[in-house]
């Protein structure tokens, strides 16, 4: 095969795009010169089959066009990623590795377009607990790492301060070249801004709801943390040809401030997965009854990691018939009611209060209405900006209601949503 990229990276590469075993045979025998009908003897297949597999990893790797020409854009992408793999520029940190991934097609697409042509500076992915940042984010950045110099990801779960962060990421960047790291943070988010500048980074921070304040509204960052906002704000704003990428379960307000579509920073909510995609989860766990499927798929609006919970769940009470499961018409929370926990925890006491009255309307309710439901001392102002929060939170949705001469707005909340809170929180 060809002797620029062993075997090995070749597979790792192979794997990061989706490509199966069997169409891998296919394409190392085509990189080493062989025509498809001697691939086909080869392998025991018809020379169409050769073609289709090809095809298909041509699709993967996003290459089209007609005859040998795709062959050899094929073997330029593969050195080139090669050299990346081979690279010590790159720093995974805790980035969980994707065996499977469901679906987010038009996501991945959004991510490149934004990343690719947009050349965004600043993106924020974000959404529920168990909605599938954290995986879109590492297959996203495993099918682009060959557009950076530098790649490194860090998770904010332990809330490391600015100082330490920075303290990481700008030898890193500096190729691990001797800096001297300024102990004032703006002079060190001006060398980090430097980095970016001079090479073209890409810099990946999960779980940033970690250094978010508890009790209060939405995007404000505990004390002491405040300079994350500077960083967001400044790395947004400053002209280099970098990205920093963005996991979390709530909107920063600098998001809120900063994003448009005519300015490289953007935001991405991520809603549950579409039916296909969910069907995968439910047939990878070997569930049967397929007929009541859509009842979880419902119910969990599509959230992968509630899907995957109460799959497993099934599998355990019921040997995997979701029909049997689905005659006692009720939900399974497990370890999912311990991850919304906390979330709902961060929350202030009215928005927890606006949620249990949300609980008990089957289809939404209006500002009036709730303002009626809420105690006589919350203030109109007070529960407006509580409502924004609670959106910016991705605990509800706010919907318009079209009457004969008018309309209004309300506030509904998801299925599972409304019996997490009903089950846990009232």
């Amino acid at each position: 095969m060809n002797p620029q990229i062993p075997q090995a990276n070749l597979e790792a590469l192979a794997t990061e795009r989706g490509v199966s075993k069997a169409e891998l045979e296919a394409v190392s025998l085509a990189l080493d010169g062989l025509s498809s009908q001697v691939i086909a003897q080869k392998l025991g297949i018809s020379a169409i089959a050769v073609r289709k597999r090809l095809g298909e990893v041509y699709h993967k790797f996003e290459i089209s066009g007609n005859g040998p020409g795709k062959l050899a854009e094929l073997r330029r992408i593969l050195t080139s990623d090669y050299a990346t793999v081979a690279s010590p520029r790159q720093d995974w940190g805790e980035a969980p590795e994707v065996w499977v991934f469901y679906g987010r097609r038009e996501e991945l697409a959004t991510l490149k377009q934004w990343l690719g042509k947009d050349q965004c500076r600043l993106v924020a992915l974000l959404g529920m607990p168990g909605i599938g940042k954290t995986t879109l984010a590492a297959k996203f950045a495993k099918q682009i790492q060959s557009q950076f110099d530098y790649l490194i990801w860090r998770s904010l779960s332990s809330a490391p301060s600015l100082k330490d962060l920075l303290a990481e990421l700008i030898p890193f960047l500096s190729n691990q070249q001797a800096v001297a790291i300024s102990e004032d943070v703006n002079e060190g988010i001006s060398e980090l801004i430097n980095c970016l500048s001079q090479r073209r980074c890409l810099l990946i921070l999960d779980d940033v709801e970690a250094i978010l304040r508890s009790g209060d509204r939405f995007g404000r960052y505990q004390q002491g943390y405040e300079g994350y906002g500077t960083l967001l704000r400044r790395v947004g704003e400053a002209e280099h040809k970098s990205c920093l990428l963005l996991n979390s379960q709530e909107k920063l307000r600098e998001i809120t401030l900063l994003e448009s579509p005519k300015r490289p920073i953007r935001a991405l909510p991520l809603a549950g997965l579409k039916p296909e995609a969910a069907q995968c989860i439910l047939q990878e766990k070997g569930l049967t009854g397929e007929e009541q499927w859509q009842y979880l798929m419902n119910y969990s609006q599509g959230n992968p990691l509630a899907l995957k919970i109460v799959a497993a769940n099934i599998k355990d009470l019921f040997d995997g018939n979701v029909t049997e499961f689905v005659k006692h018409q009720t939900w399974i929370f497990g370890d999912f009611s311990e991850i919304l926990n906390q979330p709902f925890q961060r929350l202030s006491k009215l928005e927890q209060e606006i949620l249990r009255c949300l609980v008990t309307q089957a289809n939404g309710v209006s500002l009036p209405e709730l303002k009626q439901k809420l105690p006589q001392e919350s203030r109109t102002s007070d529960i407006m900006e509580a409502l924004a929060s609670l959106i910016h939170r991705y605990w509800i949705e706010s919907v318009s209601r079209k009457n004969q001469n008018s309309s209004e707005t309300l506030y509904t909340i998801e299925t599972l949503v409304k019996k997490y809170v009903e089950k846990y929180q009232l």
